[in-house]
């Protein structure tokens, strides 16, 4: 398998071409937990949480496993940051133009769905529910992009993040686009919120580089 994909992701392993290779997504077929919970119809909340709790602790061991394999010290990165640092750092991502641009283009986003719900129907529905998957992952994605310090191991994770966040923003402007096309009640909104899409994506890519984020 090639390498785990952590920010490269946007989490939606059914649309995502990249399975083949993912070692995550590999790890969630095994169907032990999911036939666990279907076996125990919800009933035995306790014993669930318990298998939960195994399956955590058994991904913790094997990524301290792998980490000592590689010889990176766990320990030294999760200590390298006091918590001064880690509040000034949280205040400069939440003081950062381009975050906030995407959180709030995310809760317009996230007011538009709710009001559009009882319009959009039919082949449009499928388009409704890519936005409603994507405009949560453009905020949590940019946050990083920007949240991140300039050391090597930060900068790639920067780049990965604001990637998938410009995926996200592609995918919302097609789906705004299309519901324009389609429902002229909502088309004014939709072409706002996609054109507030593509400056943010557009900053993004001015932010990370246009080859990287393309």
């Amino acid at each position: 398998m090639k390498r785990l994909p952590f920010n490269a992701c946007d989490y939606r392993c059914e649309h995502c071409l990249a399975t083949a290779d993912c070692a995550v997504f590999q790890k969630l077929q095994e169907p032990s937990l999911q036939d666990f919970i279907g076996s125990n119809n919800g009933n035995d909340s306790a014993a669930v949480l318990r298998e939960i709790r195994e399956s955590f602790r058994e991904t913790e061991a094997r990524i301290k496993q792998k980490a000592r394999e590689l010889g990176i010290d766990l320990d030294g990165i999760s200590g390298g940051s006091s918590a001064e640092e880690i509040r000034e750092t949280c205040m400069r991502t939440m003081n950062d133009p381009l975050y906030k641009r995407s959180y709030d283009f995310t809760m317009q986003t996230h007011e538009f769905l709710q009001a559009a719900e009882r319009v959009v129907d039919g082949d449009a529905k499928d388009y409704f529910d890519d936005i409603a998957w994507h405009h949560t992952v453009v905020v949590a994605k940019v946050c990083r992009t920007v949240g991140w310090n300039s050391h090597e191991e930060g900068a790639v994770d920067a780049k990965n993040s604001g990637a998938v966040a410009v995926k996200s923003l592609t995918i919302c402007i097609m789906a705004f686009d299309y519901l324009a096309s389609r429902h002229p009640e909502i088309s004014e909104e939709c072409e706002r919120l996609s054109a507030a899409a593509k400056q943010i994506k557009e900053e993004i890519r001015e932010r990370i580089g246009p080859r990287r984020a393309a």
